[in-house]
């Protein structure tokens, strides 16, 4: 049995211990949508960025395999970042996707921004 697409948890914030707050975007307030969408697109770009730049220094040396032992495992974590910006890219999708299912008014008006739209749109306006 595939768990409804609704119940997926994505992260809006972080505790003041530094704990991640994850909600699923059925229990989400408009608000909150934006901080998980703002969240992880930013996470996303954050992570390409830090790879990007390990791997533009490094290439070159690794595919000559003159790579340093600091060198190797610097490339092996900006690799693991470049996964984790995947990963944080494809959230940010499926927050997309969902909004659109949430907010089909939207799919007609591409037009408007996404904040606009979950003012707008978003099933708990009224409670927000």
């Amino acid at each position: 049995m595939k768990p409804e697409p609704f119940d997926e948890c994505f992260t809006i914030g972080l505790t003041a211990a530094g704990e991640p707050v994850e909600r699923p975007i059925r229990a989400m307030t408009g608000d909150e949508f934006l901080m998980a969408w703002e969240w992880h697109r930013d996470s996303a770009a954050r992570l390409e960025e830090e790879g990007v730049a390990v791997l533009a220094r490094l290439s070159d040396k690794a595919e000559e395999e003159r790579l340093t032992a600091i060198e190797r495992r610097a490339f092996r974590i900006a690799i693991e970042r470049m996964r984790a910006a995947g990963t944080e890219y494809h959230k940010t999708g499926r927050l997309m996707q969902m909004a659109c299912a949430l907010m089909p008014q939207w799919v007609h008006q591409p037009q408007v921004t996404v904040a606009d739209a979950v003012r707008q749109w978003w099933p708990d306006r009224k409670a927000a």
